[in-house]
């Protein structure tokens, strides 16, 4: 049976003219990108249902401890559709992004997909 869609590994980018391609060093942030396809496969939790969580578990506490850990960039969504839940966030090193998840005792979801994210060109800026 032929895939349909090419793993990660797989896909070949080409270049950005070199003005505007930056190489990935140890001193770049981490950017991580999440999806958790919906309904969860045990639970059956929704994507809304993924998004409603954050809204009441997500305290003046906890965002922070991940600005002292490093988080400099965080987001979530539920698709219009209801197919999955995601969620960005960027972390000055892997080290912090671990001690927050550590301390705030935060696993995978069902079926949760993790994407560390490379590059980082745009048309503007964050923030």
């Amino acid at each position: 049976m032929q895939r349909l869609i090419k793993p990660v590994s797989e896909i070949r980018i080409r270049a950005a003219p070199l003005r505007y391609h930056r190489r990935m060093s140890d001193e770049e942030p981490i950017w991580v990108l999440f999806k958790v396809p919906t309904p969860t496969p045990i639970a059956g939790q929704t994507a809304r249902d993924l998004f409603e969580k954050r809204v009441t578990w997500i305290s003046d506490e906890m965002r922070e401890s991940a600005r002292s850990h490093g988080l400099r960039f965080h987001r979530c969504w539920h698709a219009a559709n209801g197919s999955a839940f995601y969620a960005i966030a960027c972390w000055q090193t892997r080290e912090g992004a671990n001690a927050f998840y550590t301390q705030w005792d935060i696993g995978d979801e069902e079926g949760e997909e993790a994407v560390r994210l490379e590059g980082n060109l745009g048309l503007l800026p964050l923030g």
